[in-house]
């Protein structure tokens, strides 16, 4: 975990929960405020793949007790893309997440709710698309005095259409929580 503090408390921390020194399985927590109250975005809720040393083991999908147990102050999951290890777990650890909102793209959001429909999971699910080349600021709670703001762009198979450099991935831009 890494974090920094505004100077009244609050810390900005960066934890992820996978992804980082692996391929595959990523998941980043992004949380604002103090100990105890802290509020989370959650980036990309991937998979990844058994491999020689996982013998019979076709996916491995990250450790979540800790956004179970910080459910109440999950503010959101944002997609930035469609492949597989960074929007693959999301079906399987619904049942655990049930009622976050989730933010993407609108390619990333057809093949989320391809997967949702083999599961009977998309009623109701909670999807927000944000449009290709759209640019919105949504502020945290406890961060009132910063927020989290999110834009599409370009990934390296542009794979919104074959052959199209159309922006098919979404990142954040910045999180602005006051700190210098």
């Amino acid at each position: 975990m890494s974090k920094k503090s505004d100077g009244k408390g609050a810390d900005f921390v960066f934890l992820p929960l996978g992804g980082v020194g692996e391929i595959g399985m990523n998941l980043y927590l992004y949380g604002y405020g103090r100990d105890g109250a802290r509020e989370w975005l959650i980036v990309d809720m991937g998979i990844t793949f058994g491999g020689e040393t996982e013998p019979g083991i076709d996916v491995i999908l990250p450790d979540i007790r800790f956004i179970e147990e910080e459910k109440h102050n999950i503010v959101g999951l944002l997609l930035t893309h469609a492949h597989e290890d960074h929007f693959g777990a999301v079906v399987d650890l619904w049942p655990q997440l049930a009622g976050i909102p989730v933010y993407a793209t609108p390619f990333t959001a057809e093949m989320l709710k391809s997967k949702l429909a083999e599961m009977g999971l998309v009623n109701g699910f909670p999807l927000e698309i944000v449009p290709l080349g759209h640019r919105r600021t949504r502020s945290i709670r406890a961060g009132r005095d910063g927020g989290e703001e999110h834009h599409s762009s370009a990934h390296s198979d542009s794979n919104a259409r074959a052959g199209s450099r159309i922006p098919a991935t979404m990142k954040i831009v910045g999180i602005g929580v006051g700190i210098g």
